[in-house]
C-alpha cells in the first residue's frame, strides 16, 4: 500500500461540489418573523384608516382654525369700530374654533404616526391608535351633544346665526353624522386592535 501524496490530501478541482451545499441565508437575518403569526387584513385595515382619519382631523383641524382666526380678527375690528359688532361674541368663537382646531390637529398627528407605526406591527403604535381612538369617541360624543342643541334651537340663529327651523335641523343632521364617524371609526379600532389573536402579531 502505497502512501498517498500530499496533492492528494486536497479535493481535486473535478470534485469540488461534492460538498453538501450552504444553506441560504435568510434575508431577514433569522427565521424569527417566519414563526410569528401571519400579518391580518384587518390589522392592516385599521392602520390604514387610522391614516385616512388623520388626514380628515387635520383637514378639520387646519378649517377651523381658519374660522378662529377669522373670528379674531373680526372681534379685533369690532372692538376698533365703536363696538358696532359684539365683541364677545366674535372672541368666543374664536375661542371655540381655535380650541377645536387645536384637539383635530393632535388627534390627525398622533393617528398618523400610529397607523404608520401600525402598519410595521409596533405595539406602540396600536397602543398609540387605541388612546386616539379614545380622543376621537369624546371629539364625538362633545359634536353630538352640541349638534343636538342646534337643531333643538338652543343656540337659536343655528350654527351661523340667522337660520331659520329647516335650516337648523340639517345642521345638526350633518353635525350627528360627523359624530357617527368617529364612533364607529373606535368601534372598528378596538374590536380590531383589542383582539387577542391579532396582538400577537406586534413585537
Amino acid at each position: 500500500h502505497a502512501h498517498s501524496g500530499p496533492a492528494e490530501a486536497f479535493m481535486s478541482w473535478d470534485d469540488w461540489d461534492d460538498d453538501e451545499p450552504r444553506p441560504r441565508r435568510n434575508r431577514y437575518g433569522d427565521d424569527v418573523r417566519h414563526s410569528m403569526p401571519p400579518q391580518s387584513g384587518a390589522v392592516t385595515g385599521a392602520a390604514v384608516l387610522s391614516i385616512i382619519m388623520a388626514v380628515l382631523c387635520m383637514l378639520c383641524g387646519g378649517c377651523n382654525g381658519v374660522m378662529g382666526l377669522f373670528c379674531t380678527a373680526v372681534g379685533v375690528g369690532a372692538g376698533q369700530g365703536g363696538n358696532i359688532l359684539p365683541r364677545d361674541l366674535f372672541d368666543s368663537a374664536a375661542a371655540v374654533f381655535l380650541t377645536w382646531a387645536l384637539l383635530h390637529l393632535v388627534l390627525g398627528v398622533g393617528l398618523l404616526i400610529g397607523g404608520i407605526v401600525t402598519l410595521n406591527r409596533r405595539n406602540w403604535g396600536r397602543l398609540l391608535i387605541l388612546f386616539g381612538a379614545a380622543l376621537a369617541v369624546l371629539i364625538g360624543i362633545v359634536q353630538f351633544v352640541f349638534f343636538v342643541m342646534i337643531g333643538s334651537g338652543e343656540f337659536g340663529g343655528g350654527l351661523f346665526g340667522n337660520a331659520d327651523p329647516d335650516a337648523r335641523v340639517g345642521q345638526a343632521v350633518m353635525g350627528c353624522v360627523g359624530a357617527l364617524v368617529y364612533f364607529a371609526y373606535a368601534i372598528f379600532v378596538y374590536i380590531v386592535l383589542l383582539s387577542s389573536h391579532n396582538r400577537e402579531e406586534f413585537d
